[in-house]
């Protein structure tokens, strides 16, 4: 194992928190966890134990259906991008942490340069990245990162139908799609899950040519 990747344990709670998070998300959950909880409240006031156990028993099964579709249409859960933009001081690129922390990233001299880090639970076979952009710009990977790895250029796609690395860097390039002159200020860039259709991380991108 890398001493980037991740354990077992740490799988283990990285998709338990993902897989909470986005429940809780979901109006799905949120109208489960409501009809639920009327139930469970009607269930107080009843004083036949037959009654009392159709109504506990559809809340349960009201909660448990909900959370296992839940899972059907979200997974993989166990998927973490940190992404770095980069930028230009004094002629070198370095790391714009300001930025990143703001969710913002800078077209400078008609490029941006983007470092990511993909960690993946122990748990996930498979995944499939896109790279999601607005109109006027492009993104491209600069490398593949491993030899398991496939990337479609023209779709912008990243997967891999059977994981062995579970931790992996990314390096992204994001440029204007026409020239600087003719091209809008400012755009979107995500990294999508296709499977799940979620977004894992995304960018406000300013081109500061224009």
């Amino acid at each position: 194992m890398g001493m980037g990747e991740p354990s077992r344990w740490q799988s283990l709670k990285r998709t338990f928190n993902k897989f909470v998070s986005q429940y809780r998300e979901t109006n799905l959950g949120f109208v489960a966890l409501s009809v639920a909880s009327v139930l469970f409240g009607i269930n107080g006031f009843v004083s036949f134990s037959r009654h009392r156990l159709v109504l506990g028993g559809g809340a349960i099964t009201c909660i448990s259906l909900s959370l296992a579709y839940n899972y059907k249409i979200g997974r993989p859960f166990g998927i973490d991008i940190t992404c770095t933009p980069t930028h230009i001081v004094d002629g070198e690129r370095q790391p714009d942490t300001m930025s990143e922390q703001r969710g913002i990233a800078m077209i400078q001299d008609g490029e941006l340069v983007l470092h990511s880090t993909v960690q993946l639970s122990r748990f996930t076979n498979e995944f499939e990245l896109y790279l999601e952009t607005s109109a006027e710009i492009e993104a491209e990977l600069r490398t593949i990162p491993k030899s398991e790895h496939k990337y479609d250029p023209e779709e912008n796609v990243l997967w891999c139908e059977e994981v062995n690395e579970f931790d992996f860097p990314l390096i992204i390039e994001v440029f204007p799609k026409r020239g600087v002159a003719e091209g809008g200020r400012y755009h979107k860039l995500k990294i999508v899950d296709q499977n799940s259709g979620r977004s894992l991380v995304g960018f406000d991108i300013l081109n500061v040519g224009h």
